[in-house]
């Protein structure tokens, strides 16, 4: 029974994962803004993604592999910087946080993450017309939920345009280039006259070639190179076509890429992408506190910001307002308008942010005891009435410096509030998922210090005492009267139920537990395990704690200096350089890779291992086949159907080698786990 047991806390616990760091931010139920009655600075925007695309590969070397862009940097005197995205560093939350002001809706991972599962606002919405070109998956993420079909037109290549494995990656982006010179060429006295429209560019070549080639090789490069200057010469056609100086340029990436080719965690090559700001609308400087080189002796100011802050960016600069969904504060000061317009844009930021918050606040007011708990101090409803009414006067009276001042001080109190709300039963589900743990943990040591017999009188009957009764209605009567959503709820009673159906019915004591363990032992399980947790956020802190766990249930072994130990102690230190090493060190290093192929295979016929000859045979074919998986994708070709074969049989052959494995000794049983 403590195997079905096993198998229900295990799921329950790892849907605890979803219900506390995959709760959708999207707030439903909101009214878009009204679009800025001023004239806008810009009546069209271009808007260029090139996907994939690192800072480091845009500034190297004094930008000297982006020839062409660093010139219209200097002849337009632009905006240049590194705009900061967030994790996950892939396209599609990239681009929603580009163009709907959005952090990624992590919900969505449950859902699938190519079509999007839930209805999100962006700039595409709010413009008078949008053409896109690019992948087809990135495009569509914007088309569901967009009010009118007409406004939103895409051109999009098939999966026949595919390039992984190929030279000429650049050829996506040249496809992309030459639709829209024959859209401009078929519709330019059309264009010319409309306003608010949005021209978006997905160049995905440059993420293709860093997938393939890696970034900084020759292949890389030229597929660089010519996509610089194919937007180079795009601007410049571009600006013939559209003569009125009414145009606006955002060029940025979606997000970076490491050495590996790899992207989707938190390193600075993958959360730092260029971003260059030029046109209509756009300051000629501004603050800043670094700078960068073009060439060998010209410098030039580095801006900074943050990647959502680009959606209202666009909005503002096409005169429209801000997505519904938006979490970014406009930047301001990248802005060349009068200080009119910047109110009212920045005006119309905050109440945008505003209408979020008080949906958040609303629905936390709705339950019983809302009143009595815990609330955001920082902002409220009279606060923000007083805000409107405050801002109707001072607009009307012309003080728009002051109006900015206030617009800013709101917005960043509404963004406080809207993280306090959205993530207000985070704390509390964390402490009863960690009690949740904790229960379980004793009652599995109870197995195995021997309660066996105890725990497989399992009664049928569940007796709950008077007091356990009250507590547990109690409980559910607050949760049902505060409106706490169902799965919320369920987890915060989780603990409880756990430890009435494994812990108190099995009758278990923790006596048992404190006598078998010593007082030290137990200290440096719980300092191991406690550097295990900021291990997640600091990964060198595994080395740490590997040699403290590894000297201490060693030190028998210290006073016999033999061969042995010193064996040993040299292969301790070796095992724990290696996450002071960059992560993609081993798959970038192919003798290092090598290596650790040959030891796995000659470890088992070194020591004296207990794993069968069957199991040995299969770990040293799949371990071939990952030599020649890996040979196949440094020739950049395709995988061998052989060898997809083979991968998934060993996948298959090791669930159930595992599961049919007989023996019960638990350092043979843990040694053939690990040989897989």
């Amino acid at each position: 029974m403590w195997i079905i047991n096993a198998i229900i806390v295990h799921l329950l616990l790892l849907g605890s994962i979803f219900v506390i760091y995959f709760r959708s931010p999207i707030i439903t139920g909101l009214q878009p803004q009204e679009s800025i009655y001023l004239e806008a600075p810009a009546k069209r925007l271009v808007l260029i993604v090139t996907d994939g695309l690192r800072a480091e590969s845009f500034f190297r070397d004094g930008c000297k592999d982006i020839p062409h862009l660093s010139k219209i940097m200097l002849k337009t005197n632009g905006l240049v910087g590194v705009s900061h995205t967030r994790v996950p560093t892939e396209s599609r939350p990239g681009h929603i946080a580009l163009i709907a002001g959005l952090y990624e809706d992590p919900s969505a991972v449950t859902r699938g993450w190519k079509r999007n599962p839930v209805d999100f606002d962006s700039v595409f919405n709010r413009s008078s017309r949008t053409y896109a070109w690019g992948a087809a998956d990135v495009l569509h993420i914007f088309s569901r939920g967009i009010e009118s079909e007409q406004r939103l037109l895409i051109d999009a290549y098939d999966h026949e345009l595919d390039f992984s494995g190929r030279d000429k990656t650049y050829e996506l982006d040249e496809w992309v280039f030459r639709r829209v010179r024959q859209l401009l060429t078929r519709k330019r006295a059309d264009l010319v006259e409309q306003d608010k429209i949005i021209f978006f560019l997905h160049l995905l070549g440059l993420d293709t070639a860093g997938h393939v080639h890696k970034p900084g090789t020759p292949k890389f490069l030229e597929n660089l190179h010519r996509t610089e200057r194919s937007i180079a010469e795009f601007y410049e056609e571009f600006e013939r076509i559209f003569p009125d100086g009414r145009s606006a340029y955002v060029l940025t990436a979606d997000h970076g890429m490491t050495n590996a080719g790899s992207h989707g965690a938190s390193d600075t090559y993958e959360t730092e992408t260029p971003f260059f700001l030029w046109g209509a609308g756009i300051a000629r400087n501004a603050s800043f506190k670094n700078v960068f080189k073009i060439g060998k002796d010209l410098t030039r100011p580095l801006y900074d910001m943050q990647q959502a802050q680009i959606a209202p960016l666009i909005a503002a600069l096409i005169g429209t307002a801000p997505p519904m969904n938006n979490i970014g504060i406009l930047p301001l000061e990248y802005l060349n308008v009068s200080l009119e317009y910047q109110a009212h844009a920045a005006h119309s930021n905050a109440l945008q942010l505003l209408a979020q918050f008080q949906a958040l606040l609303a629905t936390h007011q709705r339950g019983f005891f809302s009143s009595f708990l815990l609330s955001f101090k920082e902002l409220d409803a009279d606060i923000i009435a007083h805000y409107v009414a405050n801002m109707e006067i001072i607009l009307k009276n012309g003080q728009f410096e002051r109006a900015i001042i206030s617009s800013i001080g709101i917005m960043q109190s509404a963004l406080k509030g809207i993280e306090y709300y959205q993530g207000y039963y985070r704390r509390p589900l964390q402490l009863c998922t960690t009690a949740t743990f904790i229960c379980w943990i004793i009652y599995c040591l109870q197995v195995l210090l021997g309660q066996r017999p105890l725990v497989n009188s399992y009664k049928s009957n569940l007796m709950l005492t008077f007091k356990q009764k009250l507590s547990l209605i109690t409980v559910c009567f607050f949760l049902l009267l505060q409106r706490v959503p169902f799965v919320v709820g369920f987890y915060l009673l989780l603990p409880f139920l756990v430890w009435l159906l494994l812990v108190q019915k099995q009758r278990l004591s923790l006596m048992p537990l404190l006598r078998a363990m010593p007082l030290i032992h137990l200290i440096a399980l719980v300092l191991c395990a406690e550097l295990f947790v900021y291990s997640f956020f600091e990964r060198r802190l595994i080395s740490l704690g590997f040699l403290i766990y590894t000297f201490f249930i060693n030190l028998r072994a210290f006073p016999v200096k033999n061969l042995k130990f010193y064996i040993w102690l040299v292969l301790t230190i070796v095992l724990a350089i290696f996450p002071l090493l960059p992560p993609s060190v081993g798959y970038s290093n192919l003798w290092l890779l090598l290596l650790g192929m040959c030891i796995t295979v000659l470890r088992p016929l070194v020591v004296k291992s207990h794993m069968p000859r069957y199991v040995k045979v299969t770990v040293i074919v799949c371990i071939c086949n990952a030599f020649l998986v890996r040979y196949q994708h440094a020739q950049q070709g395709g995988v061998f159907f052989l060898s997809q074969t083979l991968s998934w049989c060993f996948l298959i052959f090791v669930c159930l080698a595992i599961f049919y494995h007989k023996t019960h000794v638990l350092k043979q049983r843990i040694e053939y786990i690990f040989s897989f």
